[in-house]
């Protein structure tokens, strides 16, 4: 929806997007999570689902600060069914940008023009977050699945089950109401003229963030 939209790239992200849906939403109706198209961006992009709501990019801003990937990952790693339902996910995301892709006029011509035809084929094959699709020993991001689950979770059989009980930990163990507080709709209402002093989030990403995450899933892979 027009005012959805006007909400993400105004007050959210403060920058446009190119969003093919829009996910659940908070308690005040305000959207928390969306679809960006693969081809359609500055830059080809393999992610698929985005969490939009900035209190819950915020908690999970910090609680990754804290070991969470590391935290879930060991989760996931220990679990037969997190590992299965992971692989799975990381399927029909596959299938769900290739669907969009070949539906773009071009856009695997385009795709391959950009990225070559090995590149391209990895980039089709990615699950969420660009992971490989047999890759369940890293979660990678947790925005990106709490993203996805709230993008999917009402309209297939298969949720994403990481972001689940990524959710669930931000309630139970951390005290976030994750359907939103009495003050964070003060960010995502377009029509409120904002104060100084309202509620704000806006993430910070610097390279030595980077090079954590780098580190941290060499780490895993050695293990």
């Amino acid at each position: 929806l027009p005012n959805d939209m006007e909400c993400i790239q105004e007050r959210q992200l403060e920058h446009n997007v190119q969003a093919f849906a829009v996910g659940k939403k908070c308690r005040h109706g305000f959207p928390q999570a969306f679809g960006f198209h693969p081809l359609l961006g500055k830059k080809v992009t393999s992610g698929l689902f985005r969490l939009s709501c900035p209190l819950l990019v915020q908690a999970i801003d910090e609680w990754e600060n804290q070991g969470a990937v590391r935290e879930m990952s060991d989760m996931v790693r220990s679990s037969k069914e997190l590992s299965s339902n992971f692989r799975e996910v990381n399927r029909r995301t596959a299938a769900i940008r290739g669907d969009l892709i070949e539906r773009h006029e071009g856009g695997l011509d385009m795709l391959r023009n950009k990225l070559g035809p090995y590149n391209t084929e990895r980039f089709l094959s990615s699950g969420i977050a660009g992971i490989p699709p047999d890759e369940t020993w890293d979660v990678k991001c947790l925005h990106a699945h709490v993203a996805d689950h709230l993008c999917r979770c009402g309209s297939t059989k298969v949720i994403n089950e990481i972001g689940q009980k990524a959710l669930q930990k931000l309630v139970a163990e951390r005290g976030v109401d994750v359907t939103g507080t009495d003050y964070c709709w003060q960010q995502c209402d377009i029509g409120r003229t904002r104060m100084p002093d309202d509620w704000k989030y806006v993430p910070r990403k610097n390279r030595q963030r980077l090079r954590s995450t780098r580190k941290r899933r060499k780490e895993l892979r050695n293990e």
